[in-house]
């Protein structure tokens, strides 16, 4: 599997994201019961845009025992879960990362700027593409909410749900 595990490595900083799945996909062949094996291929999987799949197998590797060397390793996690839109399964994960190092910001910086992205694009689009603006808006919240409910004190993450509500016309929500 290491031989693999390496090969897959390769192939992805080399920007073959779909080689190195192919290549990751064989080492966990070799063995279903290993946690890092599942862990690498929804790595992969989720680097290359295949949510979904990228998140059974990265489940699976918590299942199994995946144990977190470093803080980076939940907070990236917990980004992927993001994107797939398994919200509550992702706060879990950055408060992990967070007991694992203090630094909110370090921490928080993909969901917070996720959610700015959605905001700025959610403005754009409001009066061009409405529907793909509110759609925007609202992925901007999903966002800025997984950032307060880790750090109920980040006043970015507060201002902006603000902003976000106002412009999907919820005066009620910007006020609170």
């Amino acid at each position: 599997q290491e031989v693999y595990f390496s090969l897959a490595k390769t192939k992805s900083l080399r920007g073959d994201y779909a080689g190195a799945v192919v290549v990751a996909k064989k080492a966990l062949d070799l063995n279903q019961k290993v946690a890092d094996a599942h862990f690498y291929y929804g790595l992969l999987l989720s680097a290359n845009k295949d949510l979904e799949l990228g998140y059974i197998e990265l489940k699976r590797a918590m299942e199994l025992g995946k144990r977190w060397k470093n803080f980076y390793e939940p907070r990236v996690v917990g980004d992927f879960f993001a994107d797939a839109g398994h919200v509550e399964d992702a706060i879990d994960l950055y408060k992990v990362a967070l007991a694992m190092n203090s630094d909110a910001g370090e921490i928080l910086s993909y969901p917070l700027s996720a959610a700015e992205a959605r905001l700025n694009s959610g403005i754009v689009f409001l009066d061009t593409r409405p529907s793909t603006g509110r759609k925007y808006l609202d992925d901007a919240i999903s966002f800025f909410k997984i950032v307060l409910v880790v750090d109920p004190d980040n006043l970015i993450a507060q201002v902006e749900i603000g902003a976000s509500y106002y412009f999907l016309g919820n005066k009620t929500m910007a006020r609170e």
